[in-house]
């Protein structure tokens, strides 16, 4: 029997943030909409979740640890996460300095609005209605 080729691999999108509740939320969102949500607390879990090869990352600004503008430096200047330099971040919240805003490829305010979070990661990924519909 041959396997259904509308079945895809999930695209994954770590979420990083400090709030629990946050990250629930959007993890759950993420999981509604067809993607698969990884969630870190902070950078540094953020940084350890990389291996887990996320297409996207959402990611706030104030956490402990290591904050939003330390994580996006690091991945985009350390030889290390050079591969990971890749990956389109979209930043959430209000706490981001405005040229820190124009480094992401998106930015989405808190309080999230479901349906522009997920239309943000869908443009981000290069998803469209008309590739749906093509598979």
């Amino acid at each position: 029997m041959t396997e259904n080729i509308t079945n895809k691999v999930k695209q994954k999108v770590l979420v990083i943030d400090d709030e629990k509740d946050i990250r629930q939320f959007i993890s759950l969102l993420l999981t509604e909409t067809g993607y698969e949500g990884i969630t870190a607390k902070d950078g540094i879990d953020g940084l350890e979740s990389l291996h887990q090869n996320p297409n996207a990352i959402i990611l706030d600004e104030s956490m402990p640890r290591m904050c939003g503008t330390e994580f996006y430096n690091r991945i985009k200047t350390d030889p290390k996460y050079e591969k990971q330099a890749r990956i389109p971040i979209i930043g959430i919240g209000d706490s981001f300095k405005p040229e820190m805003k124009a480094k992401f490829e998106a930015y989405v305010s808190k309080p999230i609005d479901n349906m522009e979070l997920i239309g943000t990661i869908k443009r981000v990924l290069g998803e469209s209605e008309w590739q749906k519909m093509a598979l």
